[in-house]
Order: C-alpha cells, then sequence, then structure tokens
C-alpha cells in the first residue's frame, strides 16, 4: 500500500512540475522588480498574470498529462484485479 502511495505522489509531483516550475519564476521575476521598483506593488499586478499563464499551461499540456497519468492508473489497477 506505501509503495502504491508514494507511486502516486511521485506521478503527481511530475504532472505538477511545469505548472510549478513556472510560477516559481514568475514570483522569482516578481521579487526582483518589487527590489528594484519598490513603490509599486507588483505581485498584485502579476496575479491576473499568473492566471493566465496557468490556464495556458494546463491547456497545452493537459492532454499529455492526462495520458500519461490513466496509463500509471491502469498499470496500477491492474494489479488490484487480475487474481
Amino acid at each position: 500500500m506505501g509503495h502504491r502511495m508514494s507511486g502516486a505522489f511521485a506521478i503527481a509531483l511530475q504532472i505538477t512540475a511545469p505548472v510549478m516550475l513556472v510560477m516559481l519564476l514568475i514570483n522569482l521575476g516578481g521579487g526582483l522588480l518589487s527590489r528594484l521598483m519598490p513603490a509599486l506593488q507588483i505581485f498584485y499586478l502579476l496575479l491576473p498574470l499568473q492566471i493566465l499563464i496557468t490556464y495556458i499551461l494546463l491547456r497545452i499540456t493537459s492532454d499529455g498529462l492526462f495520458l500519461w497519468y490513466m496509463r500509471y492508473a491502469e498499470e496500477g489497477l491492474t494489479g488490484f484485479l487480475s487474481p
């Protein structure tokens, strides 16, 4: 049971890795801009940009990610269903 849970956690991290990487880069850029222009509320302005970029990234990668997850789920469920 623990092996299956760790495998599910690993696949979840692999699926969300592109989004997490892009969000990290946007936040690092926002932090740099915040240091360069302290009077401007950068994170308030970056929130719509983050939502838009995440939506576009998920739309581009969702087909491949769901197929990858379905293959993983099929391999995991056949172990439960086989006699």
